[in-house]
């Protein structure tokens, strides 16, 4: 058995974002939410990356 998948994602039962399981991925995904049990399809969006530049020194 896979693990399963985890996504923040607003849950029209509870009124709040929650965490959901993801059921079944892609654009309109299915999630059940975590808190109440409530199926329902979400949009998932990919979440935007940034560059960040960093210095690494060794001397502490």
């Amino acid at each position: 058995m896979s693990e399963t998948s985890r996504v923040p994602v607003d849950c029209p039962a509870c009124a709040t974002e929650t965490v959901h399981e993801l059921l079944n991925p892609g654009g309109h995904a299915t999630v059940r939410c975590t808190a109440c049990d409530h199926t329902h399809k979400a949009e998932l969006t990919e979440p935007e990356t940034e560059t960040v530049n960093v210095i690494v020194s060794q001397d502490g």
